[in-house]
């Protein structure tokens, strides 16, 4: 299974740490030495999110939590993937801090930590 389930506080914090940040750039790719405003945290922590969303599996289990918060049998039966592809679309999601999981009794329940990203999703929608 996907993660282990935190409290929202140790979330929260986890966000804010700049190591949390740095790993995330490390593990994405990104380079930050290239210019001083790209090392600004914000636009790292922005890219690191955009690349997450940028799938479109990804993308369908961000509009299927919109709705509510889900099981993995649940998206895993709406995306038609095997568990442990979906199990890994969730992972990457919830490594960007986009989503957060709790576990009741055998199964993780995954819903949206911030539903204003839709916002996004939503304008690209929009573009032709």
């Amino acid at each position: 299974m996907v993660g282990l389930v935190s409290d929202v506080d140790k979330k929260q914090e986890k966000k804010l740490d700049q190591s949390w940040l740095f790993g995330k750039v490390a593990k994405y790719g990104l380079n930050i030495n290239e210019e001083p405003m790209r090392n600004d945290s914000k636009y790292v922590q922005m890219t690191v999110i955009m690349k997450a969303m940028a799938n479109p599996t990804r993308l369908f289990i961000l509009d299927m939590l919109k709705e509510k918060e889900q099981c993995v049998c649940e998206l895993q039966a709406h995306i038609g993937l095997d568990m442990s592809t979906v199990s890994k679309h969730l992972s990457v999601l919830k490594q960007a801090g986009i989503i957060s999981s709790r576990k009741h009794n055998n199964q993780v329940f995954y819903s949206l930590l911030c539903p204003c990203v839709l916002d996004f999703y939503s304008c690209m929608r929009k573009m032709k």
